[in-house]
């Protein structure tokens, strides 16, 4: 009776570390075929940076939601663009403004699904500026937009959900200072 205990005790002993290393493979196959969201989102920034805003827009939702500084319903300076090319062309029109304009990543923050990103947006105004006040004409001067994005990604990697909260004050008064 000994040997039969023993050999049960060791079979399910076996059985459990097989059982352990089964799931542990499983869950690092997982991993690796899961997005890595923070990546996606060093390359959002590379693609903004060398102009190619296209390629953002295959990194979203067909139904993408995009809130710039709370969203349509904060006024004066907030804004909701929805789908894919509502969120290119908000891209875009930031490129036509500030043309030749860089991002550099201050932190990233991936939790999940979510990732959080503060980073600093650099280039010449060479476009107007929409303010609640009118277009600001262009100035040649360079700025730098200190900002932070909140994105929420699909099962896929795309993103369905930006917030997008820039210091506009601030730009403002690097624009207009005497």
């Amino acid at each position: 009776m000994r040997a039969t205990s023993r050999t049960a005790v060791t079979f399910a002993a076996l059985f459990g570390i097989v059982s352990i290393v089964v799931a542990a493979t499983a869950s690092s196959a997982m991993a690796q075929t899961r997005p890595d969201r923070g990546e996606i989102v060093r390359q959002f920034r590379m693609n903004f940076s060398n102009d190619q805003l296209d390629k953002n827009g295959e990194m979203v939702a067909d139904d993408v939601v995009v809130e710039v500084n709370g969203g349509v319903s904060s006024k004066p300076n907030g804004a909701t663009f929805r789908g894919r090319d509502e969120f290119v062309a908000w891209q875009k029109g930031v490129k036509a403004t500030f043309p030749g304009s860089t991002i550099t990543e201050d932190d990233i923050v991936v939790s999940g699904n979510k990732v959080a990103v503060r980073y600093t947006v650099s280039g010449p105004h060479r476009g107007p500026l929409p303010t609640p006040d009118g277009a600001i004409q262009p100035t040649g001067r360079t700025v730098h937009i200190h900002a932070a994005e909140f994105f929420t990604f699909n099962d896929q990697g795309k993103v369905i959900h930006l917030q997008n909260f820039s210091n506009d004050l601030n730009v403002v008064h690097q624009l207009t200072a005497k």
